[in-house]
């Protein structure tokens, strides 16, 4: 079913569509969320608002406990989300049959082909490997010298290598692969036709280098792609569109989520001396540590859209079918009635339940492995550096500029 199935013309942009605020919310700073997002959680759980780049109007889920709800209920489908006319943050829709973008059945067929790769016991097994990747990254940051850009010399470089080998895709093609990666990062509409060519460049080359594992055979190893080409061809589970979006996913999201959790993470602890202080005394504590710091530090603000299947009324709020539902994790996780005191770093939280992951069905495949690389990243960083600190002034960083994911132009550090 898709968004045309369930409303003909459900996305004109009226006179009542201007007047809402428009979505995502700007921020203040690099450091600071946006102040309408606690407006928000004030007005109520579900609220209007218009998305920037499109201008169309979608209801936006502030609150915790309401997201969750939303989040598991079958009657928001990613799937219908496809369609030419669904609501977008860009110009274009994503595309079908990925599992981001499918529904029920569908999805769990794609997530279980990729879900045993990502098993507790299958990432516990990488740490010494992604322990070596962090040293060996930390030695040329140490002979570099200061100061270093942490985005260049260990948020990048670590999960893209931790990632390609997964994958078993070369290294040495990452710097076009961070080219086109970056570019499908983008929400300018400016930048349409770039971002096209970077989608279909990235496809064609994931295209090329399945086709040379493939015949290499059974020779070809035991990494996710070869996987995914058995059970494209002796299986029958993937068909080749399925086989080309799952891989883009897994590249994908295995580097562009990690870099941007490993910079904000390493700028939060910056900013909490004391609590850097004590992480530093008790490495032991870095679980804590971790989940509070992906509780704080938003992904994007830009939450995932699905489309309401049939009108559903949820806290009084009536979401007819075919409208364009937002959940927006940044704001679930500062809810004041889950967290208190939301806005302040605090590992000792009793109890974090944070959606940094999603919930749900749709909830990260990969979030044990993006959990073990911020642990390794952060206490060996710290463990050789620790005395690292920003090398300009707080004010000076930048957010990059129309991007779904919130990513740091730079994060200049200093030590010694």
């Amino acid at each position: 079913m898709t968004h045309s199935d369930i409303v003909p013309d459900d996305t004109t942009v009226d006179e009542g569509t201007n007047a809402l605020p428009d979505y995502p919310f700007s921020r203040p700073s690099a450091v600071e969320m946006p102040a309408e997002l606690h407006a928000a959680r004030e007005q109520g759980p579900i609220i209007r608002v218009r998305l920037t780049v499109t201008g169309l109007p979608v209801y936006l889920v502030t609150r915790h406990d309401v997201m969750r709800r939303v989040l598991a209920d079958p009657r928001f489908s990613r799937a219908a989300g496809t369609a030419p006319d669904a609501p977008a943050y860009g110009v274009d829709r994503p595309p079908p049959g990925t599992l981001f973008t499918t529904d029920g059945p569908a999805h769990t067929r794609l997530r279980r082909l990729i879900s045993a790769k990502f098993t507790g016991a299958r990432v516990q097994a990488l740490v010494p490997r992604v322990e070596e990747i962090v040293e060996d990254l930390l030695d040329a940051m140490a002979r570099t010298g200061a100061p270093a850009d942490l985005n260049e010399a260990l948020a990048f470089p670590l999960p893209v290598t931790v990632i390609c080998e997964l994958l078993d895709v070369p290294f040495e093609d990452r710097g076009e692969f961070r080219r086109w990666t970056d570019m499908l990062n983008s929400l300018d509409p400016l930048r349409r036709e770039e971002t096209q060519q970077s989608q279909l460049a990235l496809v064609g080359y994931l295209a090329r280098l399945i086709e040379r594992k493939r015949a290499e055979g059974d020779g070809g190893g035991d990494d996710l792609i070869t996987a995914l080409i058995a059970a494209h061809d002796e299986q029958g589970r993937l068909d080749l569109t399925e086989l080309l979006m799952l891989t883009l996913a897994m590249l994908v999201g295995g580097y562009l989520t990690t870099t941007s959790m490993v910079t904000s993470a390493v700028l939060t602890l910056l900013r909490n001396p004391m609590e850097l202080r004590r992480l530093q005394e008790q490495p032991d504590l870095i679980d804590a540590y971790v989940e509070e710091l992906l509780r704080i530090n938003p992904l994007g603000d830009a939450g995932p859209i699905s489309i309401a299947t049939e009108d559903v009324e949820i806290e009084g709020v009536l979401i007819p079918a075919g409208s364009g539902v937002v959940t927006a994790f940044s704001s679930a996780n500062h809810d004041e009635s889950v967290f208190p005191r939301p806005h302040r770093f605090d590992p000792d939280r009793p109890a974090n339940p944070h959606l940094a992951f999603g919930h749900g069905s749709h909830r990260c495949p990969g979030a044990a492995l993006a959990r073990m690389e911020l642990r390794v990243a952060i206490n060996a960083l710290f463990r050789r550096f620790p005395d690292l600190r920003l090398a300009v002034p707080l004010e000076q960083l930048r957010h990059r500029p129309g991007q779904v994911l919130l990513s740091l132009e730079e994060l200049p550090v200093a030590w010694g």
